[in-house]
């Protein structure tokens, strides 16, 4: 099974239900976030609360003040502030004096604001809707959704002028151009895009279902010069097409960057139109044997981390070493590398790339791993001292490059001290952050570590020509 985060994490599904039933029973199959339209349910006030707690997922809460009067939208907007929605949606224009009287509480709250503008007659001029987006400033609104009527390509073009143009902005049309224009809103930067839960239950003209969305959506992406992605399991939480995406603008390539969540390795052979990608855990490993070869790096470390495609064949090669490599390069002259014993703790792709980086810089490596056979294996592959967790002593070492989360359980960190340099791969949340004050250690994080490899990935991708009729 494939699950494309970088669509799924870009749409909202929008909801009503006549029964809190119906309405629980919604948010439940949610695939990532939903937008409540109070103002077209058929339920109370009370029934916010049970909705909300129905899911751990994202949700928009919306009441339009054409379907609701003025007493129930104040108090349905005052209980989900207090409740705790994620999103308000507000319309600037008809909810001044609601967003006036609501002000102080949503500044208190966690609470983000979506302000709307919506034109069903007509799409203004840039210039007007680009005022509308000014006076907007006082409400430090986390987003700002304008929909207006596009009779023509004209105002579908000034849609997209807007949304290249303003950071935060989600602006699509109404009418004819209604699908078109959802489309050209996410590729053009909008944080995300509204569909409707189910084909019956459109709250808008051209609101698509979740399916029909992510096909014309990959349907569009299947057209740029550049389509890549990043594959693993999990992958959520991968960093990597925020990395691309300023790598595209920075060489002003049209390129699209997805994260593709895999259950096996087999299903690569569906992924045929991608012209590269990024590999990660824990598929380093098992996607050697569906490319067509692989670079020398890619044979002394037995993993692969990037695939481009050339001749219409993918191809194997990995920048994680190259990563290591310019890591502590930057941290430390070369001079002072060669020779410096390091140890490198783990024996998963990660790890062979650290052994296989410390030895093109003359290093003297040593391995400790939880599992001893593994470390033992590598000992044995790269011809290199192996150690138990019994048996080390970090102050043997200068450099240390961990690729295993519970490290603490391997090495002991009083032994740390201000002469260790440690690389550490694990991202967000480094368990080495507390000793870089408390012991003084030189701490290279591992979005740094990301950062350089994804360098040297995309060097490879232009490289190649990848993309490139």
């Amino acid at each position: 099974m494939i699950k494309n985060w970088s669509t799924a994490e870009k749409i909202v599904e929008s909801f009503y239900g006549e029964t809190l039933d119906e309405l629980l029973k919604t948010t439940k199959n949610l695939q990532y976030a939903g937008e409540w339209r109070f103002d077209l349910s058929s339920l109370n006030l009370a029934h916010i609360s049970l909705v909300k707690k129905s899911t751990n997922k994202p949700l928009i809460f919306t009441c339009r003040k054409t379907a609701a009067s003025s007493e129930i939208q104040y108090q349905a907007y005052k209980l989900a502030i207090a409740i705790g929605f994620e999103y308000i949606d507000m319309d600037f224009e008809e909810d001044q004096a609601l967003l006036l009287s609501l002000k102080e509480e949503i500044s208190k709250s966690s609470i983000q604001l979506i302000l709307s503008y919506h034109n069903y007659t007509s799409t203004p001029e840039p210039a007007k809707l680009s005022d509308w987006i000014n006076k907007t400033a006082s409400f430090n609104s986390a987003h700002k959704k304008i929909v207006c009527l596009a009779n023509d390509h004209t105002d579908l073009n000034t849609l997209i002028r807007i949304q290249k143009q303003n950071k935060n902005t989600i602006c699509f049309a109404m009418g004819k151009y209604a699908t078109t224009s959802r489309i050209n809103s996410l590729l053009n930067g909008a944080p995300f895009a509204y569909i409707a839960y189910n084909s019956y239950q459109k709250t808008a003209e051209g609101q698509l279902s979740f399916e029909e969305f992510a096909q014309a959506y990959q349907q569009e992406l299947a057209k740029k010069p550049m389509r890549l992605a990043v594959l693993g399991n999990p992958i959520s939480h991968s960093k990597s097409p925020a990395i691309f995406k300023d790598f595209f603008q920075q060489h002003n390539i049209d390129g699209a960057y997805e994260k593709i969540e895999l259950s096996s390795i087999n299903d690569f052979d569906t992924l045929q139109e991608y012209h590269g990608f990024n590999i990660t855990a824990p598929f380093k490993q098992s996607i050697i044997p569906f490319l067509h070869a692989v670079s020398d790096a890619v044979k002394n470390i037995g993993a692969v981390n990037t695939v481009y495609k050339k001749d219409g064949e993918y191809y194997g090669d990995n920048t994680d070493y190259l990563g290591i490599i310019q890591c502590l390069k930057q941290a430390l002259p070369l001079e002072k590398i060669e020779g410096k014993k390091v140890l490198i703790i783990g024996a998963g792709g990660a790890a062979r790339a650290a052994i296989y980086a410390a030895l093109q810089l003359k290093c003297s490596v040593s391995i400790i791993n939880r599992t001893p056979k593994k470390a033992q294996e590598l000992s044995q592959l790269f011809k290199i001292d192996f150690f138990t967790k019994e048996q080390i002593d970090l102050k043997d070492f200068s450099i240390i490059i961990n690729t295993v989360p519970r490290v603490f359980n391997l090495i002991n960190p009083q032994q740390l001290n201000p002469h260790h340099l440690v690389l550490d791969a694990v991202y967000p949340q480094s368990a080495f952050s507390e000793l870089e004050i408390e012991k003084a250690i030189r701490l290279i994080p591992g979005e740094q570590w990301l950062w350089y490899q994804a360098v040297a990935s995309f060097n490879l991708f232009v490289q190649y020509g990848v993309g490139k009729k």
